[in-house]
């Protein structure tokens, strides 16, 4: 009798467990009009480039659920539907969000979100600035897709408008931050435009967030940016050392009496799968006095190995797997891929660039060693 008390106290613990459990998870419930019946949705880690989840849309409805290790998780929510990508980022903890528009409501920006707290404040930026931000598209999709004589007429006049709509949308960003310093939110901003405000200025703002806020890794990627100048051309390299593809420890010292050319990329980013045959042009005929040093930005070592692989990327094969966060970056002042740092036989810095284009590397090696 007593052993059948124990095991039903046990399962009524169970239960009251499971119970909480459930009661922290997170559930997305969304209804999408203009979309076919079996649509693909997914939700992806933002920071991790990875899918966490898919299923499909039946009568225009879809329902994510599950348990977030850590709190909040940026996500972005994306389906493809005839050809073209939609998506829409959300900020959210174990909680309950409700989603509800049609497909053209991705590209316009106006998707009814409704979530909590981090939910509310990414809201209200797209509030603030959905109208600069969706005229910046309007003219590029147009731009993009007119003849190449009305390109060549109106290039100079399309980006100046252009400019101007993202120096409006980001001053508005900017406000947006400065009045909300408890927002979590506000801190993912500044770190995506702290390069867009004077340091001195920069540090003001910072400083009035609060320590829970400023001990994230947004903070202690601001602190570092703050504490630490950009290496430019005639400096000295910033040694580091980190695991290469195979798991060894390698630090760029390593390479001696040799130029190193250092590329920092993203996996899979367009240019960066672009510029490989180029590195393999340069291994080639260069080997001999031009070391290969790639650098990825990446959180997810499947993602850089597997890119690696794919495209049988000459070079060593690096990443500390911090992201967009690496001290690294940060040090080196990257912020687009491929970035490419030349580094002289005696450690100085000689030149820096970004993009790739055809013939690009040849001319780049000619003009800086040549």
């Amino acid at each position: 009798m007593l052993q059948k008390l124990i095991l039903l106290k046990s399962i009524v613990l169970l239960l009251l467990l499971s119970s909480c459990h459930r009661n922290e998870e997170y559930q997305i419930i969304g209804e999408i009009t203009g979309v076919k019946d079996s649509t693909k949705v997914y939700l992806q880690d933002r920071l991790l480039l990875q899918d966490i989840d898919s299923t499909y849309i039946v009568n225009n409805e879809f329902q994510f659920g599950g348990f977030f290790e850590s709190e909040p998780q940026f996500c972005m929510l994306y389906l493809k539907s005839k050809g073209k990508l939609f998506s829409t980022y959300l900020l959210m903890q174990n909680e309950k969000v409700l989603i509800k528009g049609d497909l053209s409501d991705f590209n316009s920006k106006t998707l009814c979100i409704q979530g909590g707290k981090y939910q509310e404040d990414v809201n209200h930026l797209n509030e603030v600035t959905r109208t600069y931000l969706n005229k910046r598209d309007s003219i590029v999709n147009l731009f993009m897709i007119a003849p190449d004589s009305i390109k060549r007429k109106k290039t100079e006049k399309t980006w100046a408008t252009v400019a101007k709509l993202d120096s409006v949308r980001i001053s508005k960003t900017i406000s947006f931050i400065k009045e909300n310093t408890n927002s979590y939110f506000s801190l993912i901003n500044l770190w995506w435009y702290h390069r867009e405000i004077p340091k001195d200025t920069l540090k003001l703002i910072y400083d009035n967030f609060s320590p829970n806020l400023s001990e994230t890794e947004y903070g202690n990627a601001i602190e570092f940016y703050l504490k630490n100048n950009e290496l430019k051309e005639g400096d000295n390299y910033f040694d580091f050392e980190v695991k290469d593809i195979n798991g060894n420890s390698c630090r760029l010292s390593d390479v001696k009496n040799k130029y190193i050319l250092l590329n920092f990329s993203k996996p899979y980013c367009g240019a960066s799968i672009y510029a490989v045959n180029q590195f393999k042009w340069v291994e080639k005929d260069h080997g001999d006095s031009i070391s290969i040093v790639n650098f990825y930005e990446s959180r997810n070592p499947n993602l850089w190995h597997k890119f690696v692989n794919e495209y049988k990327v000459p070079g060593l094969n690096l990443c500390d797997e911090k992201g967009a966060f690496s001290e690294i970056l940060i040090k080196y002042g990257i912020w687009s891929s491929p970035t490419f740092i030349l580094i002289d036989e005696k450690g100085k810095i000689k030149d820096k660039s970004s993009g790739c284009g055809p013939g690009y590397m040849k001319w780049y090696l000619k003009k800086c060693i040549n």
